[in-house]
């Protein structure tokens, strides 16, 4: 499934080493995460697979990519995943790049009821957390340089501190991360801050 997706991002001009970055990070923060977002292993695939479509509706149009995108992933079969499974990395990837409507979240009504989250309530919520994710892992790589690549990720006194050694400038990052923490604590109670160790040979110049 997972081959299927970087596939159809190539086939959509994608920048790849921007949504291995992205989907790295996406990981990164969903493991950190476990016991806040009670979501198990199919929803982490999910994740991943909306992590490397992420910005594939901006091969139509780039005013409406996230719509574009919606679409785009509705219409292409990926074998492995089911039409709810699709439908919601399709929602994951449109509300990533346009503000979150908890009753616009379209779900496939029919396949609700043999999942172990038998309600569409519940899967607004699982498409909310994996969204969450997704904006601040995309965040992470705002400048598509993999500048915080390697960082460290971890819950603290309720908020979830990313740390980077990185020594060069963070702040296009940083400035991308706060725009996006408003929702990831609205989801999950817990508020994501970048803090950049200083480097110890710049200090001593």
């Amino acid at each position: 499934i997972i081959v299927a997706s970087r596939n159809m991002a190539r086939r959509y001009k994608c920048h790849m080493s921007h949504v291995q970055t992205v989907e790295s990070e996406a990981l990164l923060v969903f493991d950190s995460l476990k016991k806040y977002h009670g979501l198990g292993e199919r929803e982490r695939l999910l994740l991943r697979i909306a992590s490397v479509l992420h910005s594939c509706g901006k091969f139509v149009t780039m005013r409406d990519a996230s719509n574009r995108a919606y679409n785009i992933i509705m219409a292409t079969e990926l074998i492995g995943l089911s039409h709810l499974e699709r439908e919601l990395v399709a929602n994951i990837v449109r509300y990533q790049m346009q503000p979150f409507k908890y009753n616009e979240v379209v779900v496939h009504q029919d396949e609700v009821g043999s999942r172990r989250l038998a309600t569409p309530e519940n899967l607004v919520m699982v498409v909310a957390k994996l969204t969450a994710i997704l904006r601040l892992a995309n965040s992470m790589d705002r400048g598509h340089r993999a500048k915080l690549a390697g960082s460290r990720i971890a819950v603290k006194d309720k908020k979830l501190v990313i740390t980077t050694d990185c020594p060069e400038d963070v702040m296009l990052e940083d400035l991308s991360i706060q725009q996006k923490s408003d929702f990831f604590e609205e989801i999950f109670g817990i508020r994501p801050v970048l803090k950049q160790k200083k480097n110890k040979r710049a200090e001593s110049r």
